[in-house]
């Protein structure tokens, strides 16, 4: 971590790493860009940046979009496959308050009114439709917007709660008109939870990203393996904490599409670790608290870089000095943070044997495939309405010369019967009206010679000049 961030530098910035081990929840290690003391100019610290107020008085911070895998989770778990189109609205659209009903999981509905996200960091600036793993790859914000109030708030919140994603604080925001509430650290179900505006801490990120590498099985994190008095008599310490959140092939989904993060997503440009490897990055609004948390199947691991707490939070965090290096421009998840957890990755797994994730099902890949109904020779109109019902999106190619009368289908690509996806793009051609001619090519014709045998002529040389 020192490498990346100084004790103390120009900007005021800092770091902080958790790292869990998948299917146990052991911490196996946790730093941060300071020591422990009062002594801010000499970089310390108290806070512990890593963990909730609870156990080191850190407010903790927005996980931005690192919160998206969750969102992910469950709209495979509601039957979304990565294959499938997302409605990816350009950034300021707003979302309407219905969009995002919490009545069913929440004292009172948080939705009232809608909400406009904005987009943020390379290619997101969208409209139309994107396959659900482009969308994860390159972090769109208003396709996962879109996403939670098309499955609902309510089963976001629910997978986030199986994951063990909660608030670094507890507080009773939003529930003031709720008699005799008491201060809670549970995920909000509003708009923005799944662009991650409740703040965590970065343990908590890691452990719920651990469960992914575990195939959706998720264990609390577990700091003490074994105590002991001075005179050797043991002490109880908790025991391991685990519990399926998801099917595993669900799981799997999502490893599938954070490995595309890494490979030609947000992360594309992050030095690889040459192994099997998963993850997500994060920034949020002004890029105050910027992440990377992402694993392989034997480690999990989860890295903050920003504005610690009681360091202004009004301005953008850009044209950075880490005491290391300078980074002009604005900071996002793949700035700092992912280049840092690249780095630990790279020596924490070296000695390790390489593992493979497991493999994905067609389904969650792909989705159910249906077959494409004829529409040839309708009228545009109601082809659009046959391909759309059936659940394809549709599109109108090019005329195409046909013997079909003009104005109405010719043909369609994917062509009838073919099985695709559900939800694919259906392209319709309508016709010219212009069968398409194919030239005749005359029958050769031979003239039998007189007198039978004929000597074959002897080849004429010819001369080449030197």
């Amino acid at each position: 971590m020192s490498g990346k961030v100084t004790l103390v530098n120009k900007s005021h910035v800092a770091a902080a790493m958790s790292v869990v081990q998948p299917g146990t929840g052991k911490v196996l290690a946790m730093v941060q860009s300071s020591r422990f003391g009062n002594n801010k100019k000499k970089g310390e610290t108290k806070v512990n940046y890593n963990t909730d107020h609870a156990y080191g008085n850190s407010g903790g911070f927005q996980p931005g979009s690192t919160f998206k895998a969750i969102t992910l989770a469950a709209a495979i778990e509601d039957g979304k496959a990565l294959s499938d189109q997302v409605d990816t609205p350009k950034g300021g659209t707003v979302f309407p308050a219905s969009d995002f009903n919490t009545s069913a999981c929440w004292p009172s509905n948080i939705a009232d009114r809608g909400y406009a996200p904005q987009n943020a960091e390379h290619g997101e600036e969208a409209g139309g439709k994107l396959p659900l793993w482009k969308a994860t790859a390159d972090s769109v914000n208003t396709a996962f917007v879109s996403l939670e109030g098309e499955i609902g708030p309510c089963k976001v919140k629910s997978m986030a709660d199986r994951l063990g994603m909660h608030g670094a604080v507890k507080n009773k925001k939003f529930l003031e008109n709720i008699p005799n509430a008491q201060a809670t650290d549970e995920i909000r179900p509003q708009g923005s939870m799944t662009l991650g505006a409740q703040e965590a801490a970065p343990l908590t990120v890691a452990a719920a990203y651990a469960a992914f590498a575990a195939d959706g099985m998720y264990c609390a994190p577990i700091s003490i393996i074994s105590a002991s008095t001075l005179t050797g008599k043991s002490i109880n310490v908790p025991k391991p904490d685990c519990s399926q959140a998801m099917d595993k092939d669900v799981a799997r989904g999502v490893t599938s599409a954070l490995e595309g993060v890494i490979s030609h997503g947000t992360a594309s440009r992050v030095e690889k670790i040459q192994r099997p490897a998963a993850g997500k990055t994060g920034t949020s609004n002004r890029s105050q608290a910027t992440w990377f948390t992402g694993y392989v199947p034997q480690l999990a691991a989860s890295v903050w870089f920003g504005k610690p707490n009681g360091y202004p939070h009004n301005e953008y965090l850009r044209n950075i000095d880490t005491g290391k290096r300078k980074y002009p421009g604005q900071i996002y998840g793949a700035t700092v943070a992912a280049p840092i957890w690249a780095a630990f990755m790279k020596s924490a797994v070296k000695g390790l044997p390489v593992e493979n994730f497991g493999e994905s099902s067609y389904k969650i890949l792909h989705g159910d495939r249906v077959t494409v109904p004829s529409v040839t020779g309708q009228a545009i109109d109601d082809a659009r309405r046959a391909l759309e019902g059936a659940g394809f999106t549709v599109r109108i190619g090019d005329p195409k010369p046909s013997a079909i009368p003009q104005g109405l289908v010719a043909e369609t690509n994917p062509g009838a019967g073919s099985r695709v996806s559900s939800g694919a793009s259906i392209t319709i051609y309508p016709s010219t009206g212009t069968p398409v001619t194919t030239p005749t090519i005359p029958t050769p014709t031979f003239t039998k010679l007189p007198g039978g045998n004929h000597p074959t002529p002897k080849p004429t040389k010819t001369r080449h000049p030197r």
